[in-house]
């Protein structure tokens, strides 16, 4: 069997009381429900570690942005990623790029 190329991989840790999710990979329409699974399985505010994100097609920036302004503390998103969110996220909420 060949394994996808664009797959996603979500591992979790708990770093000083806050539950990190760790999500690696590429986040495509196929895996948006697992992740939001996962991430409604979090009791309380968490981080997602986006370091190791490489793609997101609208359906997974669609997820983040909506995460971002819920529940998660959005770390390591790369220019790419806060670009793809930016056309998702509410008009409250400006995602701090350092790259402007």
């Amino acid at each position: 069997s060949t394994v996808p190329t664009m797959m996603v991989r979500i591992t979790r840790t708990e770093q000083e009381g806050t539950t990190v999710l760790q999500v690696e990979g590429s986040l495509s329409a196929v895996f948006v429900d697992e992740m939001a699974r996962e991430c409604e399985s979090v009791n309380g505010p968490f981080v997602l570690d986006l370091v190791n994100l490489r793609y997101v097609d609208s359906a997974g920036a669609a997820l983040l942005a909506q995460l971002a302004a819920t529940a998660a503390e959005l770390r390591g998103v790369s220019p790419y990623i806060a670009i793809r969110m930016e056309q998702y996220a509410a008009p409250a909420t400006s995602l701090s790029t350092s790259f402007v």
